[in-house]
């Protein structure tokens, strides 16, 4: 049976992105270990025997989705393309990496590797670089066949192109239609997702467009004579970057033009979206931030730096600036008493991690699949950002990054890496995205539940899958330890000392200790 890295949902086995969220999935292990199922509380376990200190390296997955927009705001159009396009990336790389199909005839000179250069949606252009980093590549070959490679996953279908070139990617569950002509292939429609992928054969620049009359200038919309340079909070406010469930875009690497909201005297503001500038009414109670054009979206304004957050109810935010304000205004020191929504997640937690799924030298050694080792974090809260630190009973530090709070699934919010470590190395912006609300223990009280994926520096194939599970100190999990685990990725999810020396510390009153000394005497 496999799970989601992600979010836990059931797949089925081999599947490469999960159905439920769309996070890609890791390769399965080879070659297979037995199913285990690990020891019951406080049972020796010799899983650690070889473990190296501080020899993990993630990889972690995000995950999007695809929601409806609502018509008419150019905000709308901005998290379509962001959404869209992510799940384009995931069925794609699916689809060309697993399928293939029949075919009808070709050309010599059609034959070649055709490289993608944008992807476009309602006339939105979007820089494939920014999207997959290793490239999207086509290779058209005789006998009507072709090799895929997105994102470096390599695959093989079959393609057909009629006389008046209408072009055609076609295998077992997938149907990709477009035009060939002068080396410039085009599909549309790409899954039915209203994607147009533009490839050019070789990568040659894409052809010029015919001269069309220059478009007029668009118009002031806020004369100066309407600002008043007095009130700090009018200005023009710029988007440096949008996510959404984990996916990150930075604005000005997608649309040259730009996308900002000038605010003016009056509660009025121009919205411009890469160029394209409209009208817009916004207020601003206490740091609560409204922006009406023609469908409300809400959010918050302090410090020079605008968000608009949870847009079309799909947990996307937008990120604006002021005169170059830093996006995020810096923690305050340390022991700093600070009111925020987020102070939910400030304290110490109690929990376990385990080397779920391996490869290569870690599958070899047979002294890691299924491995799992108690563990205790801290979480501070700052305002929207925070500060978490991991370490287990080996004595290792696990992790610790920086982190900040958004928007999730339920009022707790979602909680995001920004930098930090796992192991020996760096966690970045989004490497880790936490939500209380996604996930398979989405329906017990208090659980964080973390995924990614470790590559060992020298080869690629050498990996693991890990979960880390936490609760807050001092919660009892008889609801884990009587509850239904049979859509769990094991049938005992108890941390494995729980018993020892846990609720011992717990049932005493005893805070959470700083280290594992003394407590940990079977490893």
């Amino acid at each position: 049976m496999a799970f989601c890295t992600q979010c836990g949902a059931r797949l089925e086995e081999g599947a490469k992105f999960c159905t439920v969220c769309g996070a890609k999935q890791p390769e399965p292990a080879a070659p297979a270990a037995p199913v285990y199922t690990p020891p019951a509380a406080g049972q020796p376990c010799d899983s650690a025997a070889s473990r190296p200190a501080n020899a993990y390296d993630p990889t972690i997955y995000s995950a999007g989705q695809q929601g409806a927009v609502r018509k008419k705001s150019n905000l709308g159009k901005v998290i379509g393309i962001i959404l869209a396009v992510a799940a384009v990336i995931a069925g794609l790389a699916y689809v060309f990496a697993t399928r293939s199909g029949g075919a009808k005839s070709e050309r010599a000179e059609d034959l070649g590797l055709y490289v993608a250069q944008k992807a476009e949606l309602k006339g939105i252009s979007v820089d494939i670089n920014a999207m997959w980093k290793d490239g999207f590549s086509i290779d058209l070959q005789k006998g009507g066949k072709c090799r895929v490679n997105v994102d470096g996953e390599k695959g093989n279908a079959k393609w057909s192109k009629d006389e008046d070139g209408s072009f055609r990617l076609k295998g077992s569950g997938i149907d990709c239609s477009g035009t060939l002509r002068n080396g410039v292939l085009v599909l549309e429609d790409v899954m039915g997702s209203g994607i147009e992928l533009t490839f050019t054969k070789d990568g040659a620049p894409l052809p010029e467009k015919e001269d069309v009359p220059v478009a007029a200038p668009a118009p002031d919309l806020a004369p100066a004579e309407t600002k008043d340079e007095g009130d700090p909070v009018l200005g023009v406010y710029t988007a440096e970057r949008a996510e959404a469930m984990g996916i990150e875009v930075s604005i000005p690497d997608i649309w040259e033009n730009g996308v900002s909201i000038e605010l003016l005297d009056g509660g009025k503001c121009n919205f411009n979206f890469n160029g394209a500038v409209s009208k817009a009414k916004w207020t601003l109670d206490g740091e609560n931030f409204t922006l009406d054009d023609g469908t409300s979206f809400h959010g918050t304004l302090r410090d020079g730096v605008l968000t608009l957050e949870n847009i079309a109810g799909m947990g996307a935010t937008l990120y604006f600036t002021k005169d170059g304000a830093a996006l995020h205004a810096p923690a305050p020191e340390s022991g700093t008493v600070q009111d925020s929504e987020y102070d939910s997640w400030a304290g110490d937690y109690y929990g376990y991690w385990t080397a779920y799924e391996v490869n290569g030298k870690f599958a070899e050694s047979g002294n890691y699949r299924h491995g799992y080792w108690d563990t205790c974090a801290t979480i501070e809260v700052y305002g929207d950002r925070g500060y978490i630190r991991i370490w287990d009973e080996d004595g290792d530090n696990v992790a610790a990054s920086e982190l900040r709070f958004g928007p999730g699934l339920t009022d707790k919010g979602s909680m995001t890496t920004t930098d930090g470590y796992f192991y020996a190395s760096d966690l970045t912006d989004g490497s880790w995205v936490v939500d209380p609300g996604m996930g398979m223990f989405r329906d017990f009280e208090g659980f964080l539940v973390i995924s990614g994926r470790y590559y060992e520096p020298e080869g690629s194939e050498n990996w693991i899958d890990y979960y880390i599970f936490l609760r807050p100190w001092g919660m009892d999990w008889e609801d884990i330890l009587y509850g239904d685990m049979s859509e769990m990725i094991y049938d005992d999810m108890m941390p494995r000392h729980y018993k020892d020396w846990y609720m011992p510390l717990v049932e005493a009153g005893k805070p959470m200790p700083a280290d594992f000394d003394g407590l940990v005497q079977d490893r």
